[in-house]
């Protein structure tokens, strides 16, 4: 749900690809550390198995997991926040783990159950919201967005859905509508204010419900002319979130819970639209301030499409499998098909192209499907390389930590030094990065 311009777009591939971490609670990983593990109860097959701290234990060494865990050092603090984050390979876990703090006041710590906001990384559930819809012959993906959402001004150009999806809209994007504490207003026609006539300012300061969001939505015209430009937008994928609830009669929540999450086994996951409700075992969200002291960083909007969705590792997997097990929709492998395809021809700098939530690129040198996310307090990656069948996601409860770097530093040892291709996997006959890595951990250092 991060507000992003072009400029901040760079940035954010910068921060993808760059070579250096946010120095939070930096830590000499090339020393011997002493790893504090601690085993927990349930599994991913059971998301529902309620889970429990067992007394410390010392589990079997595990080669890949030790690579991830000194990796990750720097966020295995027993005092500050950190992440949790899985491995997978051929549908199945080879090292989970839960690294710092879950709630700094409570002492609680992460585990691979916790429950993160994945911000951006949303936008793919969304996405096949879309796709179900138009499965069902509900959503012409090729259409004026207007013929749906006809309260929408009458822009110039034609907005079809299928270019929201892309980024490739034209549309004005949150920074048009208020300032955030990422960055300033940009110049449009909506100028909100509060009862003492200050600017409103989006993320943890000033308070709009979804209804009054959308009506600030609807007095933007457009940036550019569509699908001329890449240029990513979550306004877009708000706008999507109104769709789904205009073409299916439910909001985006409710109809992601019965076509999604729940076929899948997603029993932890969902779109948070109530920013009253109770959430089990959620992360609280952090951000740094001067002197390593953090503060809490929540944000108090609870709109949803471009971020929203809440969701741990255990449960994540199972979304993870369904790109090469399908089962949604009435014919599940063109489900994912489409998923995984494009959605225009335009991509950022002719060199990532967007399908569907999803950058496709290179990452470590493979191709592969990848995406981050970033809102008050809360920073997430996932990374999918489809022909190697291995993936990687990271949830994290610190905005300040960059999950791209400490996954695709993880990723690129696995395939320097523990990946097998299918052909040497079957000889061996072997798991791939040593024994009972399936098992879930805490991590942490005193």
């Amino acid at each position: 749900m991060k507000p992003i311009n072009l400029i901040l777009f760079a940035i954010f591939f910068a921060l993808l690809f760059g070579s250096q971490i946010s120095p939070v609670n930096a830590q000499d990983s090339n020393k011997k550390k002493k790893i504090e593990r601690i085993k927990v109860i349930g599994k991913a097959e059971e998301p529902n198995v309620e889970q429990e701290k067992q007394p410390e234990e010392e589990l079997p060494e595990t080669p890949f997991g030790d690579d991830v865990d000194d990796i990750f050092a720097v966020v295995a603090n027993r005092e500050t926040p950190g992440c949790a984050a899985g491995f997978i390979q051929n549908g199945e876990f080879i090292y989970r783990a839960g690294y710092g703090l879950a709630n700094l006041e409570h002492n609680i710590l992460n585990t691979p159950d916790t429950v993160f906001r994945i911000a951006s990384l949303s936008k793919q559930f969304t996405a096949a919201a879309v796709h179900l819809l138009a499965e069902e012959g509900k959503i012409d993906l090729d259409a004026d967005i207007r013929t749906y959402l006809t309260d929408l001004p009458e822009y110039p150009y034609k907005v079809t859905v299928r270019a929201m999806l892309g980024h490739v809209s034209g549309l004005k994007d949150y920074e048009h509508i208020a300032a955030s504490f990422e960055g300033d207003k940009l110049a449009s026609d909506v100028n909100l204010t509060n009862h003492f006539g200050r600017p409103l300012k989006l993320g943890n300061e000033d308070f709009l419900t979804t209804k009054e969001f959308y009506s600030a939505a609807k007095l933007l015209s457009l940036d550019h002319q569509p699908e001329t430009q890449f240029e990513y937008n979550n306004l877009a994928y708000f706008l999507l979130s109104q769709l789904v609830e205009k073409q299916s009669g439910k909001s985006l929540r409710k109809y992601a819970d019965s076509q999604i999450f729940e076929p899948l086994g997603m029993r932890k996951t969902f779109y948070s639209d109530d920013s009253t409700e109770l959430i089990m075992k959620r992360a609280s969200g952090y951000a740094p301030r001067k002197g390593a002291k953090y503060v809490n960083h929540m944000t108090n909007l609870f709109w949803v499409g471009d971020g929203g969705v809440h969701t741990s590792i255990n449960d994540f997997i199972h979304w993870d499998r369904n790109f090469y097990q399908p089962q949604l929709g009435k014919n599940p492998q063109k489900f994912i098909q489409k998923m995984n395809t494009p959605n225009s021809k335009l991509g950022y700098e002719d060199t990532y192209f967007y399908a569907n939530g999803q950058f496709i690129g290179e990452v470590a040198g493979r191709k592969a499907y990848f995406h981050s996310g970033g809102w008050v307090g809360f920073a997430s990656y996932y990374v999918r390389f489809e022909k190697e069948k291995f993936s990687a996601v990271a949830l994290c409860n610190n905005e300040n930590i960059n999950p791209s770097y400490l996954i695709e530093e993880s990723v690129k040892v696995y395939f320097k030094h523990f990946y097998k291709p299918p052909s040497e996997s079957k000889q061996s006959g072997s798991k791939q990065s040593g024994s009972k890595q399936n098992e879930p951990k805490q991590v942490s250092t005193p």
